[in-house]
């Protein structure tokens, strides 16, 4: 039977829960989209493509017709351990026991990959109803069925896991106190509670044969963002499907076979010289160290520790404590200045025990200010800036006729890419710095100023969501061009910030501290900068502003703007809308996670899309939000909508929602920027991009092969 979809809406990230009262109110919550799924499973629709995550319980009333007859009942009910799992027909038996909160062990599994069953540790009895004759069954890959009754923890399902972790041990190195993973890492807990003691000696998981030959190389530190150590491998081939199915560059494979299999990028290359984006998607998706974001804690660390120059302070003036106050502040050799991305406020609490989607703001201000940061401002300031830039860019574009359409520019894996892969889109690219790089320029010349200081003797640390922020920072193009320093010193990663974080002592309660603000000058920000942290929100951001300024009646302060703009939000892959600026049609598209990008860009490269203006581009799923620098999740299947809907309550909470009503912005333009895309707001905010090359580029192109088609040819997936 087909259904025909009247109407649907993606306006609730929260409303899921509500689906229980429209259908089976004795289904877990967490199976609510997967319903929603399976019912529009038989329908045939046409772009666009709808994503069930995103509907709401007022919408749900009309997605089918009324002469239309309700779907058969799409659960099943399962027993496991003992316990009765009531669940949608397709979920898999390892997301069925967990639904009912039986654990089973799992490496290669991951929710936003396909299940592949390589690491079988996840092997399930199945006394009834058994699809595998009698045999132990896949749980991530083996549908449950009607019936079945299953059971994990048999004596026999131990000892076959516990052979399975033993023999992963014998391939990896027991360096678990120096390790990056210590204490977040899968394999590491795996041994821990099957009690797998450490083996009499260890193979090495890339052979130094392999490394003779040029075939795979245990390390590679040539990245600017990524570390590869495939020493610490398990074999679970998350990164190569995060790279290959969600991100859709075919960086790295397997090579070698047998007992010699290793993770290796394309052609065996370093890193560097392929054409990874630095997106970190298989640095997110991996259980252990092997992938990792490079580590700038201890520079971090160092540099917050070694600021201050004592020599002066040694001397007994009889100062009173408000000049001694002064005086230490005076001594500083740097003035340590972190700003934090709109993401980082949302995820960081995941690493403190707080539910995803709880909102920490002033407990990570005051965080930093205990790790010793001197001012602590927010990157959404200048998120609002990159909206009066990038809009006043569009209007010039517009006034010129292009070129179009014109292409976000503050998601630098996506930069990246284009420079890398199509590097006739350069043009196309706003040439507006990120936020997380306008920051550096301004901290290192108006606030500098303002303080007394020489742009040299300030530090500037970054706290984003995103692994690729690393590579952006370390741009030669983005080099302060008054002090000849880089514009961002150190980027760390949300992970990371929590590393140093839990490293204090005397101990930091995150949960329990007391709320601080961001400092001033550059810490007010609009709710249209908080959104940049999600999928849509700089698209958002910037109709918001364009919506209010294109108005009649602009100069009338009692014209209300338009707040929501639901056509640009939700999770769907590609997104595309024509916004109604008063009379005038703005079409406008939303790309989030690579394998997307690439298929829009092909489709506007082939012409079967030619009349977008605007096209927001985020290489992450979610955006920001989903980022590869935030706290790992390989099991919340709903944690990007509880991520998103933080970011829109967070925005709902501001006063200003609106980034060129921030009175700091326009504060800043009235004493120090002058106009926007004027000289000076060119010289501090804007860049350039060029053309990569790459020697895994000219390979192809050598043997005229896409990079799925080089990849099918000289590795495995």
């Amino acid at each position: 039977m087909a259904y025909t979809l009247t109407t649907i809406s993606t306006q609730s990230h929260s409303f899921l829960g509500s689906l229980h009262s429209v259908f089976h109110p004795m289904i877990p919550i967490q199976f609510t989209p997967i319903l929603l799924q399976s019912i529009l499973k038989p329908t045939v629709f046409k772009a666009p493509q709808i994503n069930p995550h995103h509907c709401n319980r007022h919408t749900l009333q009309h997605l089918f017709h009324s002469d239309s007859q309700p779907p058969s009942n799409p659960f099943i009910t399962l027993w496991i351990n003992g316990r009765t799992a009531t669940v949608l027909k397709g979920t898999s038996i390892l997301n069925a026991a967990r639904s009912v909160g039986v654990y089973v062990p799992s490496l290669c599994y991951h929710p936003s990959l396909k299940p592949s069953g390589t690491c079988r540790l996840c092997l399930v009895d199945v006394l009834r109803n058994n699809p595998n004759r009698g045999k132990p069954v896949v749980s991530c890959a083996t549908e449950a069925q009607d019936g079945m009754v299953v059971v994990t923890n048999s004596d026999e399902m131990k000892a076959h896991i516990h052979q399975q972790v033993f023999m992963m041990r014998r391939r990896h190195p027991d360096l678990c106190q120096t390790c990056a993973a210590n204490g977040h890492c899968e394999f590491q807990d795996l041994i821990g509670r099957y009690n797998v003691k450490k083996p009499e000696y260890v193979n090495p998981r890339v052979k130094p044969s392999l490394e003779r030959e040029g075939v795979a190389h245990k390390e590679d530190r040539s990245s600017p963002a990524i570390d590869l150590d495939f020493s610490m491998c398990v074999l679970c081939l998350r990164c190569v499907r995060a790279c290959s199915e969600n991100q859709g560059m075919n960086i790295l494979g397997v090579v070698a076979r047998g007992n010699d299999e290793v993770v290796a990028p394309l052609y065996s290359l370093k890193l560097k010289d392929t054409e990874c984006i630095s997106c970190g998607a298989c640095v997110a998706a991996c259980p252990v160290a092997a992938i990792t974001e490079k580590n700038a804690v201890n520079d971090v660390l160092h540099l917050l520790e070694s600021s201050m120059d004592y020599s002066g302070l040694a001397v007994d003036d009889h100062n009173s404590p408000k000049e001694f106050n002064e005086n230490m502040l005076h001594s500083k050799k740097f003035v340590t200045v972190v700003q934090t991305a709109p993401a980082v406020r949302v995820t960081i609490s995941e690493e403190f025990g707080l539910p995803p989607g709880s909102i920490s703001t002033g407990q990570l201000v005051r965080a930093l200010k205990m790790l010793g940061f001197d001012y602590v401002f927010d990157t959404n300031f200048t998120a609002d800036l990159t909206i009066i830039e990038e809009a006043n860019e569009l209007l010039k574009r517009i006034q010129n006729n292009g070129p179009f359409p014109m292409f976000t520019s503050c998601c630098p894996a996506w930069v990246n890419m284009v420079e890398k892969v199509y590097p006739q889109l350069i043009p196309n690219l706003s040439s507006c710095k990120s936020p997380q790089q306008m920051f550096g320029s301004l901290a290192k010349s108006y606030f500098a100023d303002k303080i007394g200081r020489d742009a040299t003797q300030i530090k500037v640390v970054s706290v984003m969501p995103c692994v690729a922020k690393k590579d952006e920072a370390s741009r030669k193009e983005l080099v302060n061009t008054v002090s000849n320093t880089a514009d961002v010193d150190y980027v760390l990663t949300t992970r990371e910030l929590a590393r140093m974080i839990r490293m204090h002592r005397p101990k930091i309660f995150f949960a329990a501290l007391e709320e601080e603000q961001y400092d001033s000058p550059l810490g007010e920000s609009s709710g249209a900068g908080l959104l940049f942290g999600a999928t849509g929100g700089v698209m958002e951001a910037a109709l918001r502003t364009a919506y209010a300024v294109t108005s009649p009646d602009s100069s009338s302060k009692s014209v209300p703007g338009r707040l929501r703009f639901e056509e640009v939000r939700g999770l769907e892959g590609i997104r595309r809308a024509t916004v109604d600026l008063h009379g005038v049609p703005l079409n406008v598209a939303i790309a989030n996670q690579g394998a997307n990008i690439r298929k829009l860009v092909e489709m506007i490269e082939e012409g079967k899309i030619n009349d977008l203006h605007f096209v927001e581009m985020m290489a992450c799923k979610g955006g920001c939000i989903g980022g590869a620098g935030n706290p790992k999740d390989a099991v919340d299947v709903n944690l990007l909508e509880k991520r998103v809907a933080a970011i829109y309550r967070g925005d709902e909470a501001k006063v200003i929602r609106m980034s060129h009503e921030n009175p700091e912005i326009q504060q800043i333009y009235k004493d120090f920027l002058g106009e926007p895309l004027g000289t000076k707001s060119h010289l501090l905010l804007h860049t350039k991009y060029s053309p990569r090359d790459t020697v895994q580029s000219a390979f192809q192109r050598a043997e005229n092969l896409t990079s799925a088609e080089a990849l099918e040819k000289h590795l495995r997936v």
